[in-house]
């Protein structure tokens, strides 16, 4: 049990137990059947050891303060660019296939909910401004997905309004 507990640490980094499990009982205190660990024969897993992160990488968290913000504009930019670059693939997407209004706003709805999970789901969709101001990133990536939504749907019932007119 001692190997699958150290080997759990690792995986998992916490310092803590499992979820659920109690704590392993300490090294000569008896537990509740009234025997050490030592003498139940149990094997007491060592105090887990928090993971050392590497120096030879910094981290965008692990710079400065003032370092860190002088990034803020051009990691936004970044941001910026990679939404306008979705949007012109989509406006390129849908004349190549002369789609209707429906259809476009559908898609224009589509990459928003695409852009909404990606930046809930990847820690660095939007680049690495998402580390240094992820509750900006966070905030972007609901309102992206209340407007794909929004939009989807919408698109959807201009598609059904016009097949039924017809």
């Amino acid at each position: 049990m001692a190997d699958w507990w150290e080997a759990e640490q690792r995986r998992t980094g916490a310092a803590g137990p499992p979820a659920g499990k109690p704590a392993p009982p300490s090294e000569g205190v008896p537990d509740d059947s009234g025997l050490t660990p030592e003498a139940s024969g149990l094997a007491v897993p060592p105090a887990p050891v928090a993971p050392q992160a590497s120096s030879s990488m910094p981290t965008p968290l692990a710079l400065p303060s003032r370092r860190r913000h002088g990034w803020v504009p051009m990691t936004r930019l970044w941001a910026l660019v990679k939404m306008a670059s979705l949007a012109y693939t989509t406006w390129w997407a849908m004349g190549y296939v002369h789609a209707g209004v429906g259809t476009t706003v559908s898609a224009y709805g589509a990459v928003c909910l695409f852009a909404g999970f990606g930046a809930r789901w990847r820690k660095r969709f939007f680049g690495p401004g998402q580390l240094i101001e992820p509750e900006l990133y966070e905030e972007i990536g609901r309102w992206l997905y209340r407007i794909g939504v929004v939009l989807v749907l919408v698109g959807g019932a201009a598609v059904t309004a016009q097949y039924a007119a017809h």
